[in-house]
């Protein structure tokens, strides 16, 4: 038998009131949870499909805003018993899970849309040091010329014009983890310095672009 179903006859503040002392073992918290997790999941999955039809997203994001409910409420969530409403525990507690799956919700819609914009970061950025491997015969009189001149920077121009080049989006700057790690990595400089290596790194490349442009517009 699973080890929660010894709380599944418990009362739901019973329940609460286990789980919210930081004194109770971890296994009887973790079951307690459980036993909380599969008495009120069904209610805050249809709450939520309503919630979630306002914003046009479908049963299966339901299901996920659902999951970091809970996952929410096992993190930090305090369901305050003095500020229940005169209901009953169970109506109390679901509308304080109700308050949460909102919350979710716009956080995942946020997510989205700035997962479509470019301009979420996942953490899992990293430094970009060297030009990928590729074959020179593939690139036209542009690519190689960009190539070229890249490869020639300073070590610290082309990491930091690589790693912006990758993660940069309009109107988004780097993550700021990256910005630190990236500052790191070179030596402790400062992001003014990283901006100024940036821009000397971008100035270099237009005008190596430039001269290319002039040359076969002379050769035209």
């Amino acid at each position: 038998m699973a080890e929660w179903k010894r709380f599944e006859s418990y009362k739901t503040e019973d329940l609460i009131r286990l789980f919210q002392n930081r004194k109770t073992s971890e296994p009887d918290r973790d079951d307690a949870f459980c036993a909380l997790v599969l008495r009120f999941r069904e209610d805050v999955l249809k709450k939520t499909e309503i919630i979630a039809s306002g914003f046009k997203h479908s049963a299966t994001v339901a299901e996920i805003v659902t999951d970091n409910t809970f996952e929410a409420y096992f993190k930090k969530g305090q369901f305050k018993f003095d500020k229940a409403a005169k209901a009953s525990i169970d109506d109390s507690f679901k509308i304080y899970l109700y308050g949460i799956a909102r919350n979710e919700l716009v956080n995942y819609h946020r997510k989205q849309k700035r997962i479509k914009e470019g301009k979420f970061s996942d953490g899992k950025e990293q430094i970009i040091t060297d030009l990928p491997q590729i074959s020179m015969a593939t690139l036209d009189n542009e690519g190689r010329v960009k190539f070229e001149v890249i490869q020639s920077l300073p070590y610290s121009h082309r990491v930091i014009y690589l790693t912006y080049s990758a993660y940069e989006k309009l109107g988004c700057n780097l993550p700021k983890k990256l910005q630190q790690d990236l500052r790191e990595h070179l030596g402790g400089i400062k992001q003014v310095t990283v901006r100024t290596y940036k821009k000397e790194a971008c100035d270099r490349i237009d005008e190596a672009l430039k001269i290319l442009a002039l040359t076969s517009n002379g050769k035209s």
